[in-house]
């Protein structure tokens, strides 16, 4: 018997479950979802055309380290309900299964919404018999015949890893048993025929894997929920939720986190902070210990710049306790103490930060000598997690065992309450393993519970983000911020990787938290980086909308990447649109990323143009992608070679962009006989942060004037550089307070208004007679 659900209609032998409705007249908009009874499978994506994309999949769980798949299950019912789910209330079809042997059912649910283009399957174990079980996994989806009619298997990019890689099927899936594979998300583009989706699951207790392979009739698809949990009698252990959608990955993948943190409360209106970390810099790895002394001369330092590099975060990293476990056993370079520090850093207007990877225990600290016990262990009795730093072996913490968390609290209590500190950088984040303490809930929960023990012991007052994991689900809902990047070194190749997983991660800023891409590498002693090179990591860092911090001695910062920094400051808060996330050329890296702005009556964008690659490149922009109106003529101005690449209509032609370069367009509409403020040097975003106001009037009282402009700045940063205008000759400067000024012709027909001295209010009245 084969059973389908759809919208307004019902045959007997046949229920048909729309992903998205029909539309007024009765046409399809898109696939569908059916289940057949008798074969105990079920289809994704039969489009009225009859594509499909998903044909002849199963289900299943696997419980005592054996698994079982609905063929292996007797078919007791379907039952249709309406129920709230993730993408609000559902049309929800419950398909009943139960184990021939044991007392264990199985309940695998299809939900479709009348207004969202979304699937989501899900599923749970109910242990109805009279022992405890092991519910290792259940698997939500399983398929040898994914994207039927898609295209050439190897014409697939898939967007995998932890959404930090970009790889194409054609290259990956060359043998058999070969597979991609995706944590919680994965992305979908196939080059041939356009077609996009997007895979993902909830976070709310559990970890999700996608498998992508290649079979003799398409491609395999493995969905599956690791759990690794005791069930006990009359319990029932539940799946994370999959959900599907059939559409371009990054619309898609921006909903799908979206919902995905609000299920989980993320907390996103944290500040994109701007600082100093001492990681990069000083730390005992490098043999440049961090000290009391290089904290407290940065904040004396940041105070004495503080009109012009606006910082707002010291955050101290490796180096200042002895080893991992006595966090708050301090190293001798840390002589007054910890409160002494951080009354020092805010005395200086700037939030006290620390980096603790509280899970993490050295062989050799005096913690895990009085609690052995507490490392989490393998069946055979060995640590469960072994790695070799800081001069011997550090082994991870059963963070599900009671006392542990009453450590947790313990440490932190100290570090906020004792301490002072003010803001929490979170690392290792290592989920206790099989033979953990509380076996009832999974790993993934046992580390949102450390996490919420450390949001409890601190208090509300205190900023937590995550480091470790980019990104990382169980921290969701507790951490403000999240790291989504790599450590970053001061060579091209480091830059090279932290920039494709930061970009790749746009779209998590404020769904999950608040980006943290890690830190610039300012400094030209002992970098490799050029000048280009940090221009495109300093735009790629800033375009994510996140955090723009730095690892080097502030004070011996030369002037010319001081001032590059002090372009930087203070982050937008808002990312920029990847315009090509999955279709970017070479490595996967985007290489356009867009910010639209309306300003003072003006709908223009900043965009960031960048070359990834070793060799020269061209490029094309499309006026429309940028979201800007089309037909339309706009003035182009490259901030970082200070070029005006002239007046464009539809089309903007980057020719010849060099290796590692990055061009930052100022894409401006052209505004006849007005005078214009195309670009500046004060800010990465060239007006939209320094400049407060603009009035175009008439105030001249005798001769009346061709145009006129009052212009408010308000310095977010630097006090001294220009803004780049357009005008007819017989621009003239009539008035200026809080500041000095000059006006200078450019070859290129544009004028250069130079200012310095600027005070936090200041004004210039231009006038062209």
């Amino acid at each position: 018997m084969k059973t389908t659900i759809g919208k307004s209609i019902h045959i007997l032998n046949c229920l048909v479950l729309l992903i998205m409705s029909y539309n007024a007249i009765g046409q399809q908009i898109s696939g569908s979802f059916s289940v057949d009874q008798s074969a105990k499978t079920f289809q994704v994506g039969r489009e009225k055309s009859g594509e499909t994309w998903f044909a002849k999949a199963t289900a299943g769980f696997k419980f005592n380290g054996q698994w079982v798949l609905l063929k292996d299950l007797e078919s007791k019912k379907v039952k249709r309900t309406t129920a709230p789910s993730t993408f609000g209330m559902g049309d929800k079809l419950v398909w009943t299964f139960v184990h021939p042997a044991e007392k264990i059912e199985f309940h695998l649910e299809f939900i479709s919404y009348p207004d969202q283009d979304w699937l989501t399957i899900n599923a749970f174990v109910a242990n109805n018999g009279n022992n405890q079980i092991t519910l290792d996994a259940i698997r939500l989806m399983d398929t040898d015949m994914g994207f039927h009619s898609g295209g050439n298997w190897e014409d697939w990019r898939v967007l995998s890893g932890t959404t930090d890689d970009l790889k194409w099927t054609g290259e990956e899936l060359v043998n058999e048993g070969d597979r991609i594979t995706a944590r919680t998300q994965m992305g979908l583009w196939n080059a041939i025929t356009g077609k996009e989706a997007v895979l993902g699951f909830s976070i709310q207790h559990a970890w999700g894997e996608l498998n992508l392979g290649k079979t003799d009739q398409g491609m395999k698809l493995v969905a599956e929920v690791n759990l690794d949990i005791d069930l006990p009698s009359g319990k029932k252990g539940y799946a994370e939720a999959l959900h599907l959608k059939v559409g371009p990955v990054l619309d898609a993948m921006n909903e799908l986190l979206k919902v995905t943190g609000e299920e989980v409360n993320a907390l996103t209106s944290g500040d994109s902070y701007s600082g100093w970390c001492s990681w990069y810099g000083f730390n005992p790895f490098i043999d440049n210990d961090i000290t009391e002394d290089v904290v407290v001369d940065f904040a004396k330092t940041a105070e004495e710049k503080k009109d012009t590099l606006p910082l707002h975060l010291m955050l101290l990293d490796d180096g200042y306790f002895t080893l991992p476990g006595d966090w708050t056993t301090l190293r001798p370079t840390f002589p007054k103490g910890m409160k002494h520090l951080t009354d020092e850093v805010s005395k200086k207007g700037l939030v006290p930060g620390i980096w603790i990877a509280i899970s993490l225990v050295h062989e050799n600290s005096d913690i895990i000598k009085i609690h052995p016990e507490w490392v989490d262990k393998l069946e055979d009795g060995t640590p469960k997690h072994t790695q070799f730093n800081w001069g011997g072996k550090t082994h991870s913490f059963d963070i599900s065992h009671p006392e542990v968390l009453q450590h947790v609290d313990s440490v932190f209590r100290v570090v906020a309450k004792d301490w002072g500190y003010k803001y929490l950088k979170l690392d290792f984040n290592i989920e206790p393993g099989p033979k953990r303490y509380n076996r009832r809930i999974t790993s993934f929960e046992a580390m949102r519970n450390m996490y919420k023990v450390i949001e409890k012991a601190v208090g509300p007052d205190v900023f937590i983000a995550n480091c470790a994991g980019s990104p990382y689900p169980p921290s969701v809902g507790i951490a403000r911020a999240g790291r989504v990047g790599p450590d970053v070194n001061p060579n091209w190749a480091s830059v090279l990787r932290g920039c494709k997983q930061s970009l790749l991660h746009t779209p998590f800023h404020r769904k999950w938290w608040v980006n943290d891409p890690d830190c610039l590498n300012m400094r030209k002693v002992g970098s490799q980086l050029t000048d280009v090179e940090v221009q495109s990591h300093l735009s790629a860092n800033y375009m994510g909308g996140g955090y723009v911090m730095f690892s080097d001695s502030l004070n011996k910062l030369p002037a010319d990447r001081e001032r590059m920094l002090a372009q930087a400051l203070p982050s937008y808060g808002k990312a920029a649109d990847p315009i090509n996330y999955m279709k970017s050329p070479g490595a996967g890296i985007p290489n356009i990323m867009n910010l639209p702005i309306e300003k003072f009556g003006e709908q223009y964008a900043i965009t960031a143009v960048f070359n990834w690659e070793d060799r020269t490149v061209d490029t094309r922009l499309n006026i429309q992608d940028l979201r800007l109106e089309p037909n339309k003529e706009y003035h182009v101005f490259d901030f970082w070679t200070d070029t005006y690449k002239g007046v464009v209509k539809n089309e903007i032609d980057i020719r010849s962009l060099q290796p590692h370069a990055c061009q930052l367009l100022a894409i401006k509409p052209v505004l006849p006989g007005e005078i214009q403020i195309v670009s500046t040097d004060l800010h990465l975003l060239q007006g939209t942060m320094e400049i407060s106001g603009v009035e175009r009037l008439n105030t001249s009282p005798f001769t009346k004037a061709k145009s006129e402009i009052w212009i408010s700045l308000d310095p977010v940063s630097l006090r001294e550089g220009k803004l780049v205008l357009a005008a007819d000759n017989g621009l003239r400067i009539a008035a200026v307070q809080g500041g000095k000024a000059y006006l200078k012709k450019r070859n290129d027909g544009l004028w250069d208004l130079n200012v310095s001295e600027l005070q936090d209010k200041a004004a210039i009245l231009l006038r062209v007679r």
